[in-house]
């Protein structure tokens, strides 16, 4: 029978009034609800009771205010695990207000070139390489060697896991780039660098930026 999930069958029993005996067994839930085969063997095999929601089930209900204030919340946890892109002045303040300007030998340009054609400014970006590594985020850092994305083998050797790399918080990436700019080949780990910028007129990547190039 199907019963409420909060109330259990019971048997109640009701005292006759012409006999000093109790007879006259009648099957209730422990809400006091009669049970559905008593109900039909009273009222028809057709019949059933009106059926009524448990306290306990009753719908939510929430007011505008509240509803607007979990979707602002909601928003901006999201708003931190969504990757960005960034726009070339804009992206060159966050690196200067940082230190890369001149950080071990290069200049702030050096920087926006290498991003634009590493990951044209975008934090999302994510390139899988033919050995099943990945490369992550606006420096395009690989998670062989620098980051762990748990898919392949890895050094982590900046310790730290490659989806942290492609939020719209770029502090992650730049203290994983100070690290890798520091071994031998320098920017030259960068195969866009070596190929785009090395050697150029890079002022151009920090013209009307309002930041000192160096």
């Amino acid at each position: 029978e199907h019963l409420s999930p909060v109330c259990r069958p019971v048997t109640r029993y009701h005292a006759s009034a012409s006999e000093n005996h109790i007879s006259n067994p009648v099957r209730r839930d422990s809400c006091g609800r009669p049970s559905l085969s008593h109900w039909r063997n009273r009222y028809g095999p057709n019949t059933a009771p009106r059926a009524t929601v448990p306290a306990l089930v009753q719908p939510l209900h929430f007011t505008r205010m509240t509803v607007l204030v979990l979707l602002s919340v909601l928003a901006g946890l999201l708003a931190g695990c969504a990757g960005k892109i960034f726009q070339r002045c804009e992206l060159a303040q966050a690196l200067h207000e940082a230190g890369m300007n001149g950080f071990h030998g290069y200049s702030l340009p050096d920087w926006l070139c290498m991003a634009f054609f590493e990951s044209g400014f975008d934090t999302g970006t994510v390139v899988h390489e033919p050995d099943g590594s990945s490369n992550n985020g606006i420096f395009q850092i690989n998670s062989r060697l620098w980051c762990n994305d748990y898919k392949t083998s890895s050094s982590n050797l900046c310790h730290m896991h490659c989806s942290d790399l492609l939020t719209s918080n770029i502090k992650d990436d730049i203290v994983c780039a100070m690290h890798i700019v520091q071994q031998p080949q320098g920017m030259g780990i960068w195969m866009s660098w070596r190929q785009r910028c090395k050697g150029q007129d890079l002022s151009i990547w920090v013209e009307g930026c309002n930041v000192k190039g160096g």
